[in-house]
């Protein structure tokens, strides 16, 4: 899995260059070996000095899972590549509330919250103060919060109120293949 995610990554970074686009964020997201894989920091920062322009837009996503099995490894990384202009996400937050503990140590300029929630909200309300609850925890720690799995209007405006700061999801824009972009 560190191979396609090297790969990938070098894969964006040239699409990112051949798009001339200077505002989009790109986001990759990375696996549990490459965290593991003590050459990969070093690499991946040699790699961001060569597109040092790119950087600023680049986001590195790492699932709450992944946070939780190795947090000290990401810790590591973000501490040798978040200068260069790097951000991070908390991808699929919420799930494991014990991960959740990591906000206030490691940095990360996004939480993405889990799709699960925002359905689950639509079908239980007593879920808005659990989802209220992760939003307000991940700004008091320093973050943005996203909403993923945006499909409806409704959806849209219920996590608004609640304070979120962006949306994600199939209302706002179905996934696009890098040759379409």
């Amino acid at each position: 899995a560190a191979q396609i995610d090297w790969l990938v990554i070098n894969a964006g970074l040239e699409n990112m260059h051949a798009l001339n686009d200077k505002q989009t964020l790109f986001a990759f997201n990375l696996t549990l070996d490459s965290l593991g894989d003590p050459a990969f920091a070093p690499r991946l920062s040699a790699l961001l000095h060569q597109h040092a322009a790119l950087t600023h837009r680049v986001v590195f996503e790492f699932p709450e899972r992944v946070l939780a099995a190795n947090p000290a490894s990401l810790q590591v990384l973000m501490a040798r590549i978040k200068p260069l202009g790097v951000r991070f996400a908390l991808d699929q937050a919420g799930n494991d509330a014990a991960a959740l503990k990591y906000l206030k140590i490691i940095h990360f300029d996004y939480v993405k919250l889990a799709p699960a929630f925002v359905q689950e909200l639509e079908r239980e309300k007593d879920h808005l103060r659990y989802v209220q609850a992760l939003c307000d925890l991940a700004h008091a720690a320093g973050c943005q919060v996203i909403a993923t799995g945006i499909e409806t209007e409704q959806q849209r405006a219920l996590v608004c109120s609640l304070g979120f700061d962006a949306v994600q999801g199939k209302l706002i824009r179905e996934p696009t293949p890098m040759r379409r972009l």
